[in-house]
């Protein structure tokens, strides 16, 4: 059920459906806010110099933020996030300098501490995970220190917010497609280079997460993602051909070694099923073993001839593109079968009728 004609289309498909899930995500955060900061909670007094714990095990940071800030070196690449938060408590008034250049907190209230969490949103480059880090501990270090402060409306503002920078801020995957660069209106990522940076390139709990986002934005996500699924096939499909050219009777050429190339490489870790489901990635395993096995029959044969391995990458093409419930055309339904009812491998005959019995609409078989 993909509809995106290119790669590009994909990518203009994910990233308007994430940005628009974003936009709602963050005016309804904003509304919560608002109205939490006319509250008379609002006005209520934190202690910032009550240190806090946030993480555990190794990996807990017991302090305050001011002390966090204080512990970074000033002026070095990797301390973006902490320079800018030690302006910004100063200009604020949450935090003074001494002349030895640390921070002393000062009496503030819910409403300014949560301001100066606002300010510090967004501040870290989503390309750099020390900078990531260190913006995600100062504001977990700031949520700790106002637990049970505000009153109801501050904590229900707060749960919008949390929810908000889980589903769009926190990873690089989604982060990454939501954000321009610097200064312009271009994104971080061309919409040609998505599938590439989000599918081709990442982990599959990465991948696990934008489906979960993407499913979580309406309509449009939902069909974004059928859209990488798409892609998918079409990446399947084009690395397989590429530089074979047309044989003469204007067959598109496939190479085996290719295409076994770029299914194995999808098929690593579990890519292959997360972007097709298990059962259509049983189905391309099956084709691919189909293509490998066309190759050691005799050339010029029925079986071997210099259509039968685009009949079968058109099979894959279909199920991908147009979607298995619409139906393989004839054409390449009546090469399967003829292609099944020659060979005389059990196992191979097997495989077609398998594949088959995914491609074809029931009640025609």
């Amino acid at each position: 059920e993909a509809q995106a004609p290119d790669i590009a289309a994909t990518g203009n498909r994910v990233i308007k459906a994430l940005s628009e899930g974003y936009k709602a995500a963050k005016t309804k955060t904003r509304v919560a806010y608002t109205k939490a900061r006319k509250s008379e909670e609002a006005q209520e007094i934190v202690d910032v110099t009550k240190s806090v714990v946030i993480g555990e095990g190794d990996n807990a940071i017991e302090g305050t933020f001011i002390s966090y800030i204080d512990s970074k070196v000033e002026g070095v690449p990797s301390a973006a996030v902490t320079d800018k938060a030690r302006k910004l408590a100063i200009k604020m008034g949450i935090a003074t300098e001494n002349e030895d250049g640390s921070l002393t907190g000062q009496k503030v209230t819910v409403v300014q501490l949560e301001d100066f969490r606002k300010e510090l949103s967004g501040t870290a480059d989503v390309t750099n995970p020390s900078q990531i880090r260190d913006e995600t501990i100062l504001k977990k270090i700031i949520d700790a220190q106002t637990e049970g402060t505000g009153g109801e409306l501050y904590k229900d503002a707060r749960l919008m917010r949390t929810q908000q920078a889980r589903k769009f801020e926190n990873r690089a995957i989604v982060a990454r497609l939501i954000t321009n660069v610097k200064g312009m209106d271009d994104p971080k990522v061309a919409a040609d280079a998505v599938f590439r940076k989000t599918i081709l390139n990442s982990s599959p709990e990465e991948i696990r997460f934008l489906n979960r986002v993407l499913k979580t934005v309406g309509e449009d996500g939902a069909q974004a993602w059928k859209e990488l699924q798409g892609a998918t096939m079409r990446h399947i499909r084009d690395e397989s051909t590429k530089g074979m050219g047309m044989d003469s009777n204007d067959n598109t050429l496939v190479s085996p070694a290719k295409l076994h190339g770029v299914v194995s490489q999808l098929d690593k870790n579990g890519r292959l099923d997360l972007m097709l489901g298990k059962k259509n990635a049983a189905t391309v395993r099956n084709l691919n073993d189909v293509v490998k096995y066309v190759t050691t029959v005799p050339p010029g044969t029925l079986v071997n001839s210099s259509g039968t391995a685009g009949v079968i990458l058109a099979a894959m093409s279909e199920m991908g593109l147009a979607g298995v419930t619409t139906g393989i055309p004839l054409p390449v339904l009546t090469g399967l079968k003829v292609l099944r009812d020659t060979v005389k491998s059990k196992k191979i005959k097997g495989k077609i009728s398998e594949a088959l019995e995914d491609l074809e609409p029931k009640g025609n078989k």
